[in-house]
């Protein structure tokens, strides 16, 4: 029963990811960004009135987001750098959790942020590729909100 619950998770996401990145629904929200950049009021504004309203454009965006992803994809260094990096990571500051990948040689690094201080959804995250054969290895901040 997992694993079909799982399938359906990844089918569900795949399809809703390959929705949002068609090019016309990619030109259609960037067209939207540039024509509220350009917008008469907004090129007058003050800058204060400019950065409260978009903080509450975000906040009312973040409302409707659970998990946020950030995939910078495979990095490449030229020779003389590529001898002294073994892996990469990047984190995002995080008003939702979020997770980041990034790709270096053949090690892929998933980094998880999160205002939260619950780790639960990252160690069940853990378990399931380990339990899939995966090898994972496990790094922790500690947090200072405690």
């Amino acid at each position: 029963m997992k694993d079909a619950d799982f399938n359906h998770l990844c089918t569900s996401l795949s399809e809703q990811l390959h929705h949002h990145l068609e090019p016309k629904k990619l030109g259609e929200r960037l067209n939207k960004l540039i024509k509220a950049e350009y917008h008469p009021i907004a090129r007058v504004s003050p800058r204060p009135v400019k950065d409260a309203i978009l903080k509450w454009i975000n906040r009312q965006n973040n409302r409707k987001v659970t998990v946020a992803m950030s995939n910078l994809g495979q990095l490449a260094f030229p020779y003389p750098i590529s001898n002294h990096i073994k892996q990469i990571y990047f984190k995002t500051s995080a008003v939702r959790p979020q997770f980041c990948m990034i790709s270096y040689e053949n090690v892929l690094t998933l980094s998880f942020t999160s205002p939260f201080i619950d780790v639960a959804i990252q160690k069940e995250f853990a378990r399931f590729l380990s339990g899939e054969g995966i090898p994972v290895t496990v790094a922790v901040n500690p947090s200072n909100k405690r």
